[in-house]
């Protein structure tokens, strides 16, 4: 059951893609959706002379600034609240259908975000881009350092996310970690779908108990045609377009970030490609 559901924010708006992509996880049942608005705490140093007030100015221009982000991310959840008949609430009692809610975090964004996200079910961020890396840092913390499953989505992505969902196997621990924490959202799914890359650990007989540990949850399972000829990465993309998958599931970073940022691998070349939600695990 996904049950907990958090959407954090540094500097970045409120995009309703977002909270779109979690309505497709509510349902009926009782559900808390939480946007979170991680900021640093403006600390003001004692500086001798003139700068003094220059840094006490610099403080105060921050924390405006910080009401004015909380504003309008205010502003946008109780607008998009309203239109799908969400309940908006300071607390959640688990009492509603789905209730949701806006906390400011101050402090270290990256310490603060890591203890939250590890008591939630599901985190929901957007995919860097070009024009916006600010992403970035909330895409890796998520997945590297919470052990919670991640959904990252592109600039466009679907309204059904669940309507075909593709699984990048692999028989690594990271897609088992995936697999186990995200059962409710691929029973959710129209379709499911299996890339098993040969050179990836994945033969027939680990395709054949796979798909036998989705029979045993009720879920129906199929394997997709691979081109082993390309590299894994094009490979994957390739059947995504193909089948027409709405959503991309993996492990993430199942070699060491080192590795990652000096070789590449197919966590990063998904990120950069960019056109899929991924939903990743590490």
């Amino acid at each position: 059951m996904i049950g907990r559901i958090l959407i954090p924010l540094f500097d970045d708006p409120l995009e309703y893609r977002l909270l779109d992509a979690a309505a497709n996880f509510t349902d009926s049942r009782p559900a808390c959706l939480q946007v979170a608005y991680f900021r640093p705490e403006p600390i003001e140093e004692t500086i001798y002379g003139s700068e003094v007030v220059t840094t006490g100015l610099m403080v105060e221009a921050l924390e405006e600034r910080a009401q004015v982000v909380r504003r309008n991310i205010t502003v946008r959840l109780k607008d998009w609240s309203s239109q799908h008949h969400y309940e908006y609430v300071h607390h959640h009692t688990g009492t509603a259908p789905c209730q949701v809610s806006l906390a400011e975090c101050t402090g270290d964004p990256i310490r603060n975000l890591k203890h939250i996200g590890r008591l939630s079910d599901l985190i929901i961020c957007l995919l860097p881009t070009d024009e916006q890396r600010s992403f970035e840092p909330i895409l890796e913390v998520s997945v590297s350092q919470t052990g919670r499953p991640v959904l990252a989505l592109p600039k466009a992505p679907p309204a059904d996310l669940t309507k075909h969902i593709l699984l990048a196997w692999d028989g690594s621990i990271e897609v088992s970690r995936l697999l186990a924490l995200t059962l409710p959202i691929f029973a959710k799914a129209e379709r499911v779908s299996i890339f098993c890359y040969p050179e990836k650990d994945c033969d027939a007989g680990n395709l054949h108990r796979l798909i036998e540990y989705f029979r045993c949850h009720g879920i129906s399972a199929e394997p997709c045609n691979v081109r082993s000829a390309k590299p894994v990465g094009e490979s994957l993309i390739e059947a995504a377009l193909i089948s027409d998958a709405t959503l991309i599931a993996m492990g993430a970073y199942s070699h060491s970030r080192i590795r990652q940022q000096v070789f590449g691998g197919l966590t990063r070349h998904m990120i950069e490609y960019g056109k899929f939600p991924l939903l990743l695990a590490h």
